[in-house]
């Protein structure tokens, strides 16, 4: 994916291999080390088991982060924290959503937009689609087109800010 900067930009939505991340050669690593702005997804998961494995996920992928940036890419950096696999409906899910914002959010961007729980959405593996392919009217695409924008709205807005800083 390219956003508007000009710079790469990589969208690791594959949390299932984070201990694989800490050992090189990594496909995961790989897209970290060519990558520019970085995206870090956090899955809710299993109700019982999501604030205590989503956090304790994000802390390893921000080590993982920062071990990619001293080691092999200095330029790297994180645009923000994805929420994905969330329900709203519940309490619980707010609950983690609040959680996650109010735990990174003055440190790192947490966007906006989440991409919420869907069974169709869970067999685009099996199926070896992407969701745009496999359901591409359906919420988790419309909900990844909107973080499309959200992304884009603030690549802009940064920068202009670049912009009127050189003036």
């Amino acid at each position: 994916m390219e956003v508007c900067s000009g710079g790469p930009a990589c969208l690791s939505d594959c949390p299932k291999t984070l201990a694989r991340l800490h050992h090189f050669p990594c496909p995961d690593i790989e897209i970290l080390h060519v990558g520019i702005d970085c995206f870090l997804p956090v899955p809710m998961g299993n109700p019982v088991k999501a604030q205590y494995l989503s956090a304790k996920g994000l802390e390893q992928l921000l080590q993982t982060v920062q071990k990619v940036r001293r080691q092999i890419n200095p330029k790297l950096k994180i645009e923000g924290i994805l929420l994905t696999m969330t329900d709203s409906r519940t309490n619980y899910g707010q609950q983690i959503d609040n959680l996650i914002r109010g735990a990174y959010g003055s440190r790192i961007k947490v966007f906006d937009q989440t991409i919420p729980r869907s069974v169709r959405a869970a067999e685009i593996s099996a199926v070896g689609k992407s969701i745009f392919q496999h359901d591409p009217k359906g919420k988790v695409a419309e909900a990844y087109q909107s973080l499309t924008k959200e992304v884009l709205a603030d690549a802009e807005k940064q920068l202009k800010r670049v912009a009127e800083r050189g003036r």
